[in-house]
C-alpha cells in the first residue's frame, strides 16, 4: 500500500479521535440543546454541519457520538481480548473436557454472523453503554480464542520450545516468555481489525435501537433518527455516514500497514 495513503489515513484517524476526545470538555454547542427554530437547517457559518430534526448542532453530536462509539469499542476490545487471550492460550496448552468446551463454544458463536449474535445478546442483556460493551466483548472473546489457540499451538511445536524445556523451564514460564511474545504481533494486528468491526457492530446496534439510549448520541442512532427526513434534509444522513465510513476505512488502512510491518519484521503468519 502506498505510504501516502497510509499517512493520510493516519492523519484522518488522529483528527477524528482528537475531535472525539475534545468533546469531553468542549463542543461548539451543548449536545442536548434543542432549538426548533433551527431544525433541519443546512450547513452554515453558525453550524458547520447543519442541524438535525430537533435543531441540535450536528457537529457537536458527531463529536460526542464518535466518542461514545470509540469508548464502547475500546472497552469491549479490552475485555474481550484479556479473557479471549487467556482462554485461547489455555486451549492451546491442554487437551481435555474444558478445552473441548471452550473450542466448541467458540465454534458455536462463529456459526452465526457477528451482527446476529450481537442482536441476540442485546435482546437478552438490553440497551445502554454497559450492555453494548458486554454484547460486543462476548463476540470478541470467541474470535480471540480461535486465532490465539491456533497460533499458539503452531508455536508449541517449534524446536526452541523443546530446547526451553530441556533448559529446565516449566510450562508457564515458556508460555509467558516465548509463546505470548511470539503471537503478540498477530494479536496487535487482529485487534485493530476487531476494533473496526466493533465500531460497525455498535453503530448497527444503535441503528436498530439496541445500543445507546436517549439522550446519549451515537452515529448509528443519528442515522436511524434522520432517515425519516432524508429527502427534506439529506445532510442529516450523509454527514454521519461519511464520518463513520471514513473512520472505519482509516482504521482498516492503518491496520493493513501495521500488518505489512509485522509481516516484514517478524516470522509469523498474520493471516491465521
Amino acid at each position: 500500500m502506498p505510504k501516502t495513503i497510509s499517512r493520510i489515513a493516519g492523519c484522518i484517524l488522529f483528527i477524528l479521535i482528537t475531535m472525539s476526545l475534545v468533546s469531553l470538555f468542549y463542543t461548539p454547542y451543548p449536545v442536548h440543546e434543542i432549538n426548533i427554530h433551527k431544525r433541519l437547517n443546512s450547513i452554515s457559518w453558525m453550524h458547520w454541519l447543519g442541524n438535525d430534526q430537533y435543531g441540535r448542532d450536528i457537529l457537536s453530536l458527531i463529536m460526542r457520538g464518535l466518542l461514545n462509539s470509540i469508548s464502547v469499542s475500546v472497552s469491549a476490545l479490552l475485555l474481550g481480548s484479556n479473557i479471549g487471550i487467556i482462554l485461547g492460550l489455555f486451549a492451546s496448552l491442554y487437551a481435555g473436557g474444558i478445552t473441548f468446551f471452550i473450542r466448541r463454544l467458540s465454534d458455536f458463536i462463529f456459526a452465526f454472523p457477528s451482527l446476529i449474535i450481537a442482536i441476540m445478546l442485546s435482546l437478552w442483556l438490553g440497551s445502554g453503554y454497559l450492555n453494548s460493551t458486554l454484547t460486543i466483548s462476548i463476540f470478541l472473546i470467541a474470535v480471540y480464542i480461535r486465532f490465539v489457540s491456533v497460533a499458539a499451538r503452531n508455536i508449541w511445536n517449534e524446536p526452541y520450545i523443546q530446547a526451553a524445556y530441556l533448559c529446565g523451564k516449566n510450562t508457564w514460564n515458556i508460555l509467558y516468555d516465548h509463546i505470548l511474545p511470539s503471537i503478540l504481533p498477530l494479536i496487535i494486528v487482529q485487534s485493530i481489525t476487531l476494533f473496526s468491526i466493533s465500531i460497525i457492530i455498535e453503530a448497527s446496534l444503535s441503528f436498530i435501537g439496541l445500543g445507546f439510549v436517549s439522550p446519549q448520541p451515537s452515529l448509528g442512532k443519528m442515522l436511524y433518527e434522520g432517515q425519516t427526513y432524508f429527502f427534506m434534509a439529506p445532510h442529516i444522513i450523509f454527514i454521519p455516514s461519511i464520518i463513520l465510513g471514513v473512520f472505519i476505512l482509516a482504521v482498516q488502512i492503518c491496520g493493513q500497514e501495521l500488518s505489512s510491518y509485522f509481516s516484514k519484521h517478524y516470522n509469523i503468519r498474520l493471516s491465521d
